[in-house]
């Protein structure tokens, strides 16, 4: 499992280990059952999603200017539910917000998002 809070200042990189950028762990495969696909953003490729849910929360990332990037399937959480059967979280995405002339009373930490119904 990958160490998400061991972020540098500007949310893009980790440091004390070999990776130089959180990368997606769960691959989005296309489905017959819900609508999947890649949206474009800001010309960093595209980011994935499996519904339109998700689709239509990185079109409000995609339009905020405080969003820097966002990774989808960033991490897997471990845990062990109420039976004692070990189980695997996959949070939908990390959103990085842009860092540049904040204080450090203003810095906003990286995002982890589960995509939900209201």
């Amino acid at each position: 499992m990958r160490n998400i809070f061991e972020l540098d200042a500007t949310g893009s990189k980790m440091s004390g280990n070999s990776c130089n950028q959180i990368q997606q762990v769960r691959r989005i495969k296309p489905t017959r059952r819900s609508v999947s696909g890649v949206m474009p953003f800001r010309g960093a490729g595209g980011v994935p999603f499996e519904s339109l849910l998700e689709r239509d929360f990185l079109k409000r990332m995609r339009f905020s200017h405080r969003v820097f990037s966002v990774v989808a399937q960033p991490c897997q959480i471990d845990f062990i539910d109420t039976s004692g059967r070990d189980q695997i979280y996959t949070p939908d995405y990390l959103v990085y917000f842009h860092q540049r002339n904040v204080s450090a009373s203003q810095f906003i930490r990286p995002m982890l998002v589960e995509v939900k119904p209201a």
